[in-house]
């Protein structure tokens, strides 16, 4: 093995048999936890090959993956799409799971110990990685990336996996803001997630990643629930407003005719009101904002004009209208 370069006090660049890998130099403490993470098989986790000592120094030989760490990769391509930060995130919980099962917390989560490879998210730097400890209160040392390791690596009790989740919080909000949370907050449904993940008091974060994932996707099914009601697509609190006082406008009709004819007309005459109004004041207003996205969708209006779609909705509503004063008839 013949060391290449020195990248960091700890890793070193080697080649053996004109294969390139990355040495990191540990301590005798950590060899339980690094012979534990060699039977690992993660793509989503650097792969540590074996142990090796040199020159009288302890190094895990971990494979060399090309590619650029998250922190390159937001600095150059700007913050990433919720496609992107839900892909990355997933691939981190897969990696983490395996991880947290061996019952060893990486403890150092940041934009510098992920790399972006051939599309997905790869953890990497084990360096201070330990086990979970029974009976022990605190941690030793502390150790940590300042903004992400999670308060309790600072001595107040003893991390455990929630530390990560804490420290995946974070970094799903710089991967959204190019921030932290201090400096930054990420809104909408990822924003949910962050506040859970960094809970000062952790008993209050995710237990574990696969209750982040799910309650992840939780979110993201109301988001697109919301994204699909007029008014609520962009958030705007005066646009949710409006929607919200047709609503009940519309309500109130549909209470008033429903009350007025139990009371004095038939049954066919209450089915009739109700698709007048239904046909008059409650379809129009769908099309006009265009509810369930229904000009992208149908063929007619999906690759038209702009011209050519509001004469579409134009032409819809009229039709709407048109059909709403035909049950008029019914209810003579």
């Amino acid at each position: 093995m013949e060391i290449l370069k020195q990248t960091n006090d700890t890793t070193f660049l080697a080649e053996e048999d004109n294969t390139v890998y990355v040495l990191k130099r540990i301590s005798q403490e950590d060899l339980k936890t690094f012979r534990i993470l060699m039977t690992l098989n993660n793509r989503h986790l650097v792969k540590i090959q074996r142990i090796l000592t040199l020159d009288g120094c302890i190094f895990a030989v971990c494979e060399y993956i090309t590619g650029e760490t998250l922190e390159c990769f937001v600095e150059r391509n700007g913050v990433l799409s919720d496609e992107e930060t839900e892909r990355y995130l997933t691939d981190l919980c897969d990696g983490l799971r395996a991880v947290h099962t061996c019952g060893i917390v990486h403890r150092d989560i940041s934009p510098k110990n992920v790399l972006i490879h051939e599309g997905r998210a790869v953890l990497i730097d084990f360096g201070i990685s330990r086990t979970v400890k029974s009976g022990q209160s605190s941690d030793t040392q502390v150790l940590g990336t300042q903004g992400y390791a999670a308060p309790e690596q600072f001595g107040f009790s003893q991390t455990s996996p929630r530390a990560d989740i804490y420290a995946l919080g974070v970094l799903v909000n710089y991967m959204k803001t190019g921030h932290i949370p201090s400096e930054q907050k990420e809104k909408g449904y990822f924003g949910k997630v962050i506040e859970k993940c960094i809970e000062m008091d952790e008993r209050n974060r995710y237990d574990n990643t696969d209750l982040l994932v799910a309650d992840l996707h939780k979110h993201k099914r109301m988001h697109c629930f919301l994204l699909n009601i007029p008014g609520f697509r962009t958030g705007n609190l005066f646009h949710m407003a409006a929607a919200i006082g047709y609503a009940a406008f519309l309500a109130l009709i549909y209470a008033v005719s429903i009350s007025t004819d139990i009371r004095e007309h038939t049954v066919s005459y209450l089915a009739f009101d109700m698709l007048f109004v239904t046909f008059v004041f409650g379809i129009p207003p769908m099309l006009l904002t265009n509810v369930g996205r229904w000009l992208d969708r149908w063929s007619l209006t999906r690759n038209r004009s702009k011209g050519e779609r509001l004469l579409a909705v134009a032409l819809a509503c009229g039709v709407s209208v048109i059909i709403g004063c035909m049950f008029t008839t019914g209810m003579k």
